[in-house]
């Protein structure tokens, strides 16, 4: 989404996974939408969980559209058991439910989503990158092949931005 031109946060750690809306508190994260809604024309963010409060805050959110990734949930289990320290039967579980909690809030409200398998983007990233710019309603990348490449599984990398700007670490 930023390499697309769309803010998604500054400073952001190697998984793009903004700190403003990590696992804070409700007086922040209404804070944090509207000091962007007042500086941004278009903005957005990436944390995996955020359904798990979006329900409070969506009134607050300007035009909103929705993007849902869905993992292979035993890769994510077993990413869950290094980070966490956790059983696979309880990162599994874990990752489940969020996954039930992700598709929930769509099928709650009625806002534009679009639904994602991760395993067919790595396959396909020329269409994913197509269909994401088509979802956003921004123009496709001239760095194309930069976002392919960024796409490529295994680890974190550092993506070119449209403004020239590293993003991210190269490890993870």
């Amino acid at each position: 989404m930023q390499a697309l031109g769309v803010n998604i946060g500054q400073n952001l750690p190697n998984n793009f996974e903004d700190p403003d809306f990590v696992a804070k508190g409700y007086k922040h994260l209404v804070e944090a939408v509207e000091s962007r809604n007042a500086r941004l024309p278009v903005w957005g963010w990436k944390f995996p969980n955020a359904a798990n409060y979006l329900d409070q805050i969506l009134t607050k959110l300007r035009n909103p559209r929705f993007i849902i990734v869905y993992r292979d949930m035993v890769a994510t289990s077993a990413a869950q058991m290094r980070w966490h320290n956790r059983s696979f039967a309880h990162a599994i579980s874990e990752v489940a439910l969020q996954q039930l909690r992700n598709t929930s809030f769509s099928e709650r409200h009625d806002y534009p989503t679009m639904m994602v398998s991760y395993e067919k983007a790595i396959v396909h990233p020329e269409r994913f990158i197509s269909d994401l710019s088509g979802f956003l309603g921004m123009p496709e990348p001239d760095n194309k092949q930069e976002l392919v490449r960024f796409m490529e599984p295994e680890s974190y990398k550092s993506l070119l931005t449209s403004n020239g700007s590293d993003e991210a670490d190269k490890t993870g």
